[in-house]
Parts: C-alpha cells; sequence; structure tokens
C-alpha cells in the first residue's frame, strides 16, 4: 500500500520563536501519529507577509529580521520538514492550484494563520496577508481538510462586513475537522454556525524534543526548553 501524503501548513517562516516551536512539534506529532505516512511542513508565504518581514526603517533590525528568516528555513530543511517546492504568492488561486498540484491526502492547518481576515487600508493592506489566503482551504480541494488547534484572537466577528463574514463562513465550512485552542475562537466558530470544535492543547506539550542535537538547534533560535 502507498503512504498517504500529509501536508502542514503553519507560520513556519517567522522570527517569533512560539511559531517556530509550534511547527516543528506539530510536524513531529503528526508524525507520530503516522510513523507510515509522508508528513511536510508546506513552504507557503504571502507575498505580502514577506514584504512586511522586510519593512523596517532601521538596517540592524532589517538585518537581523533577514537572517531569522532564513535560520528558520534552513532548520526545517535540515531536519527535511519542509517541502522542496516553496511557493510565495498573493494570488489565491494560484495558491489552491500549488496545493491541488501536491496530490495531498490530508492538509493540517495550525497557529493562528486564519486571523488575518479583517481588511486593510494604504501600507497595511501591502505588508499583511491577503484575504482570502491557502489558509483558507477551497473546497475544490480534493483531500481531508483539518485544523489543529487554531485561534482567531484578535478578530472581533462584529468588525467584519456580512459580505466577509460569509466568506469566512463559506471556506472555514470546507473544513472536515476543527480544532481550536482558545474560548474566543471556539465562540467564533459558535456564532458563525459553522461548528462546535473542541479546544485542543497547543502541540508543544505534545511530544518531547527527542535528541540534544536537535534541543541544541531549538535553543539557537531562542527558544528556551527549560
Amino acid at each position: 500500500m502507498d503512504s498517504r501524503k500529509i501536508g502542514i501548513l503553519v507560520n513556519h517562516n517567522n522570527t517569533n520563536v512560539g511559531s517556530i516551536l509550534y511547527s516543528y512539534t506539530l510536524w513531529k506529532s503528526v508524525k507520530n501519529v503516522f510513523p507510515n505516512e509522508e508528513v511536510e511542513i508546506i513552504d507557503y508565504r504571502t507575498l505580502g507577509w514577506e514584504i512586511g518581514r522586510l519593512f523596517s526603517l532601521n538596517p540592524n533590525r532589517l538585518i537581523k529580521k533577514l537572517a531569522n528568516d532564513l535560520n528558520s528555513i534552513d532548520f526545517f530543511k535540515n531536519i527535511d520538514a519542509l517541502t522542496p517546492e516553496k511557493i510565495i504568492t498573493n494570488n489565491y488561486k494560484k495558491a489552491i492550484n500549488f496545493l491541488e498540484k501536491q496530490n495531498y491526502d490530508l492538509i493540517i492547518v495550525g497557529s493562528d494563520a486564519l486571523r488575518h481576515v479583517r481588511p486593510k487600508k494604504g501600507l497595511k493592506k501591502i505588508i499583511s496577508r491577503p484575504f482570502p489566503n491557502a489558509y483558507y482551504l477551497h473546497p475544490k480541494l480534493n483531500c481531508f481538510k483539518a485544523t489543529y488547534a487554531i485561534s482567531m484572537h484578535g478578530t472581533d466577528l462584529k468588525s467584519l462586513s456580512d459580505s466577509r463574514k460569509d466568506k469566512v463562513q463559506h471556506l472555514l465550512s470546507a473544513f472536515d475537522i476543527i480544532s481550536v485552542r482558545d474560548k474566543h475562537t471556539k465562540e467564533f466558530m459558535n456564532e458563525l454556525n459553522i461548528c462546535d470544535p473542541p479546544i485542543l492543547t497547543d502541540p508543544t506539550l505534545l511530544c518531547e524534543i527527542p535528541s540534544p542535537e536537535m534541543a541544541k538547534r531549538l535553543e539557537e533560535k531562542g527558544i528556551n526548553l527549560d
């Protein structure tokens, strides 16, 4: 029997050490549950978010951002967790077509990637994630769609127009399983009549750091494991 292919969509390319640890532990936890399957973090990024990382008036801060971003990608490549192909785009259709070509059996969306739904104006529109983006898996994707402990923290449903609420509801309703990590997100799903999702623990609590070598790599990213 051929192995199944599992893709994970998270904020892996991030200077935030919590996001790096979340991405690693979710990937590792899924591999532990499905040891005979192909499990990989999808190297998808929005162009707006990438531009936003570089936006800084402080040259020293900009250099640090660039170095941290490159190091996070190298980290996941070194442990064979990242897809060989990457896509950086603000185009939703192009991103979904990319995912479709990967022939995943299961895609898991994690972290707070779904919370960027409020309209942006001016510079913020240029340096932010667009909506929709690939974290909102399109119904046409022929695979099982799931979230793990997602968060809509900071997203006020009352601030969204009716048309945007309808769009969010339509895309989230395409998921086969939804789990969240906080009360706010659970209430968000309830108010949109999407589902009554369970609140699950953060994946950082699901697995141990397997070796001194891996612990050292994480500590080099600024993650305190004590």
